[in-house]
């Protein structure tokens, strides 16, 4: 057997320390909130995202059932992120009562305690419309009349939406 060039073996020596040097991180996992439209209610889910090779765990959420890695409009599931009347901060309605974002700039609330503390009072494009409990942080924070738009499968956050005047 002959004897690799010297090109060839410092080659061959920095393919495999690539291949071993870089190992990625497992997936993150999470417990999240989601909506199926029709149900009337959230549920917990959870949820997983790979670390992606540009460093961070910024790859799409895959909702887990049953083993399986699905989108959340595989799995049924629905939320604001990327739906034109959000993107756009269109008004919408809920019972012919007009509703709109009360600073488009603020993006979220994230739902610190549980989502038992927000009931599903409606749907709005198949999306998951809420109302905090009397007195909650977000009744407190937002004042009351004001609704919330389930926004996306991170940390269960919402989008708050007040009365237009």
């Amino acid at each position: 057997m002959r004897p690799l060039p010297f090109a060839a073996a410092v080659l061959l020596t920095l393919a495999a320390g690539a291949a071993t040097a870089q190992t990625a991180p497992p997936p993150l996992e999470e417990r999240t909130c989601g909506y199926k439209p029709g149900s009337g209610k959230l549920e917990l889910i959870t949820v997983r995202q790979a670390y992606t090779a540009g460093g961070g765990y910024d790859g799409p959420r895959k909702v887990l059932r049953d083993g399986k890695a699905l989108t959340a409009a595989q799995a049924g599931y629905t939320h604001a992120k990327g739906r034109a009347w959000h993107t756009e901060n269109r008004p919408i309605t809920l019972n012919g009562k007009t509703y709109v974002k009360p600073n488009p700039a603020e993006q979220w609330a994230q739902i610190v305690g549980s989502p038992s503390d927000l009931t599903v009072i409606g749907e709005y494009d198949g999306v998951a419309l809420l109302k905090p409990e009397p007195d909650s942080y977000y009744e407190q924070r937002f004042g009351k009349g004001t609704i919330f738009v389930l926004y996306g499968l991170l940390n269960c956050d919402v989008e708050p939406y007040v009365p237009r005047p």
